[in-house]
C-alpha cells in the first residue's frame, strides 16, 4: 500500500485555516511517494468530486493532520510496485541491498529470483538491479534478457553485479550491453579501490579505500566500444574495472564487481554502502548525465528525492565551478537542526544524503550556500 498526501489550501467544512494560509492560491496540491507524477486540481473540486473523478483511484482518506499551517490528509492507495527500483534477487544479497537503499530514501521492490522473473514489469521502474553474487549458477531466460535489454535501450537504468558470465556465458544478451569485458578469473579477499573519475558515483568517497577481507570479485576491464560510452569510476587492485558506467541506447548501465554477501559474509563497510547509494542516485539522474565529462553551465539546487520521505532523502546540486558549499537543515521555526555539508566541492553534479530518523513528521527546509548562491527549498518528512 502507498500513501498520498493531500494538502488543502482552502477552507473545508468545519475547518478554518490559519491567517497565513488564507492568502495562498486556492488549489488542492497533491504528490505521491515515488509514483512518478504530480498534479494540481482546481479549487472548485471537493474531496468527493476528486475521488469521483477517479483521480485518486481507490484511495481512502485517513485522519487529517496540520502541517505548516495547512490541513493535510494521508490517503492509502494500493500500488503495482513499492518504488522506483526493482531488485532481481540472487538468493542472498537482496535483503541487505534493499535495506541500504530504503534507508537512503529510495523506494524498492523485491522482484523475486532473477531466474524466475518474467520481465513483464520492467517498464514500471526507473532502475533495475540484476544481482548475481550468490546463486550465480542460475540462468535468466533469454526471452527475459531481451526484455531487459529493450528496457535499457528505451531509457531504463541497469545495475548489474559480479558473476553474469560464470553460468556458462548464457547471459550473452545482457553481457552485450554491459560497459565491461569479463576476464577469465575470479577470487575473494580484500583489495584496494582507487578513484579514476570525478563522477556522481565517486562523490564524497575517498580517492582510495580498502574492501573487507570477505569481498568476492570477478576480473573485468572497461569495454572500449565507443557506442557504450564506458568510463571507469573505480579500479580494483585485483578486479580491474571494479565500477564502470556506460550507456545502451537511451539508457544507462553500471557494472559493479560486487559479489554480495558471499558465503554469508558481511561486506557492507560505510564506503561500500555509500558507493551503492551513489550508484542508485546516478541511475536516477537525467539520461544525459552519463559520465564524468558532464559540466553544468549554471548552478542548480534540485528538489530532494524522494519527497515526501521517510526517513532518508537525497539532495542533488550542480556546480559550474569549484566552490565551498554549505547545506543546512531548518525546521519551520527557522531553527538550525543539522549541517549536512560544509566543505569545498568540485564542479559537477554532487549529492548529499540526509537521515531524518531522529526527526518528527513535518515540513523542513534545506538551504544551500555556494559562493554568491543562497537558495532554500522545502521538503516533507512523513512517517
Amino acid at each position: 500500500m502507498k500513501k498520498l498526501l493531500i494538502v488543502i489550501f482552502v477552507c473545508c467544512a468545519g475547518f478554518s485555516p490559519p491567517p497565513r494560509a488564507q492568502s495562498q492560491e486556492s488549489v488542492i496540491k497533491w504528490s505521491s511517494f515515488n509514483m512518478g507524477y504530480a498534479g494540481m486540481i482546481s479549487a472548485g473540486s471537493s474531496l468527493r468530486s476528486v475521488v469521483g473523478q477517479g483521480l485518486l483511484g481507490t484511495a481512502r482518506p485517513a485522519k487529517p493532520q496540520l502541517i505548516d499551517g495547512f490541513l493535510a490528509f494521508t490517503w492509502s492507495r494500493p500500488m503495482a510496485g513499492e518504488g522506483t527500483i526493482l531488485i532481481l534477487e540472487d538468493g542472498g544479497t537482496q535483503d541487505s541491498v534493499a535495506a541500504i537503499l530504503r534507508a537512503a530514501g529510495f523506494g524498492v521492490t523485491l522482484g523475486g529470483p532473477y531466474w524466475l522473473h518474467s520481465g513483464s514489469d520492467f517498464d514500471k521502474y526507473q532502475m533495475v538491479i540484476f544481482l548475481d553474487g550468490v546463486e550465480y549458477n542460475q540462468v535468466m531466460p533469454d526471452s527475459v534478457q531481451v526484455k531487459l535489454r529493450s528496457y535499457v535501450a528505451n531509457g531504463g537504468s541497469l545495475l548489474s553485479t559480479e558473476w553474469l558470465m560464470w553460468s556458462g556465458s548464457v547471459h550473452d544478451t545482457i553481457l552485450s550491453i554491459l560497459p565491461v569485458i569479463y576476464g577469465n578469473s575470479w577470487s575473494y579477499g580484500s583489495e584496494l579501490y582507487q578513484k579514476r573519475a570525478v563522477h556522481p558515483i565517486s562523490a564524497a568517497l575517498p580517492d582510495t579505500f580498502s574492501l573487507p577481507e570477505d569481498w568476492s570479485y570477478s576480473v573485468t576491464e572497461r569495454d572500449t566500444n565507443p557506442d557504450k560510452h564506458a568510463i571507469t569510476i573505480f579500479s580494483g587492485s585485483l578486479s580491474g574495472g571494479a565500477v564502470v558506467a556506460g550507456s545502451h541506447g537511451k539508457g544507462k548501465v553500471v557494472h559493479w564487481n560486487m559479489g554480495g554477501e558471499w558465503n554469508g559474509k558481511n561486506i557492507w563497510t560505510p564506503e561500500v554502502k555509500k558507493l551503492l547509494v551513489n550508484i542508485a542516485t546516478f541511475l536516477h539522474l537525467p539520461l544525459g548525465v552519463r559520465d564524468g565529462e558532464y559540466h553544468p553551465e549554471s548552478f542548480l539546487l534540485a528538489q530532494n528525492y524522494p519527497n515526501p520521505f521517510n526517513p532518508g532523502t537525497t539532495i542533488r546540486f550542480e556546480l559550474p565551478v569549484e566552490s565551498h558549499v554549505q547545506i543546512t537543515i531548518y525546521n519551520v521555526l527557522g531553527q538550525e537542526l543539522m549541517k549536512l555539508l560544509d566543505e569545498r566541492c568540485t564542479a559537477g553534479i554532487q549529492t548529499v544524503h540526509m537521515d531524518g530518523s531522529g526527526l518528527p513528521s513535518g515540513l523542513y527546509f534545506y538551504r544551500i550556500k555556494a559562493g554568491d548562491i543562497d537558495q532554500t527549498k522545502k521538503m516533507l518528512l512523513l512517517r
